[in-house]
């Protein structure tokens, strides 16, 4: 099996120019959603190193391969081990008429387009991290993938570009999946990584291909987008009986709530994590994953 990673570099000066002449370009007030070209969007901070630490120390299964998709090779940050990790950039796997791209749910539709990727891969976000040993069982159940949902239902209704991009796009999917299998509440999937079987990925890409064409359109999140790895590709999975929606308490997420940080790392450091996610107080982040995972992987030089 291989492994998917996206990551961008924000330190990288061709990359800021590139995001500045094409916001000068295509930003539209009325269509890109607020939090669309927020610095927030795209703050890399090193969290990348630490999920790969984390792979190398908890995936309990062979991997294959382990891919990161860049924009471009300017993008490889310098502690990285392009001998144990393959590079990938945007124009090797989307077509040159909807690059450049600041949109993660545009680069998110090319992702099983790497040539010579495994049937089935594990997609990452960069600041995706495991908590535990992971195993196929974790992944998988009776042949079939699990896709870890929570208990916030996620968003219906008419998009606005008042509201994060995420947002606007669930309701663009539910829209979808209302008018395909019927009309119901449907809960969010928890910011994990996702296991993605390549026919069963474009087979829903494809069932939703015109809101697909005005995502692909969209070179900053907007109201005409949606997401398909993280919203419809698993509730498809999951109305033709070829995928699991799993209830998973034990996955943490960062948010805001600083008051609720330090039982957050003492959960993660007693093992009861799964899976979490790094979102905000970068700089506490970065003491705890630090100690948390001190070793270097095989993926990184040391420096």
């Amino acid at each position: 099996m291989d492994i998917v990673y996206t990551y961008v570099n924000t330190n990288n000066e061709i990359w800021r120019q590139s995001r500045t002449e094409t916001y000068e370009l295509y930003y539209n007030e009325k269509i890109n959603n607020i939090d669309s070209n927020k610095d927030i969007r795209y703050t890399d901070n090193n969290e990348f190193l630490y999920s790969l630490r984390s792979l190398d120390k908890f995936l309990k299964m062979p991997i294959r391969n382990v891919y990161v998709i860049v924009s471009n090779r300017h993008q490889i940050p310098k502690w990285l081990n392009t001998n144990n990790i393959i590079v990938v950039t945007h124009s090797e796997i989307i077509p040159i008429e909807y690059l450049p791209t600041f949109n993660s749910q545009v680069i998110e539709l090319f992702i099983h387009k790497i040539p010579n990727l495994s049937n089935e891969f594990l997609y990452f976000n960069d600041d995706m991290l495991l908590g535990k040993e992971i195993t196929y069982d974790h992944l998988y159940m009776n042949g079939k993938p699990v896709f870890y949902i929570c208990n916030d239902y996620s968003k219906t209704g008419q998009a606005t570009v008042k509201e994060n991009g995420y947002k606007s796009a669930w309701k663009n999917c539910n829209k979808i999946l209302d008018e395909k299998y019927g009309k119901e509440p449907r809960f969010k999937l928890y910011h994990t990584p996702i296991f993605v079987i390549k026919e069963l990925y474009e087979q829903a890409i494809q069932e939703c291909e015109q809101y697909v064409k005005s995502t692909l359109n969209s070179r900053f999140r907007s109201i005409r987008d949606i997401n398909v790895v993280c919203s419809y590709y698993p509730y498809y999975c999951h109305y033709n009986n070829k995928g699991y929606l799993v209830k998973e308490h034990c996955i943490n997420i960062f948010e805001d709530d600083s008051t609720k940080l330090s039982k957050k790392f003492d959960e993660i450091k007693q093992g009861k994590a799964l899976f979490f996610c790094m979102n905000h107080h970068y700089e506490e982040n970065l003491s705890f994953l630090c100690a948390l995972f001190p070793n270097c992987s095989r993926y990184e030089f040391a420096l």
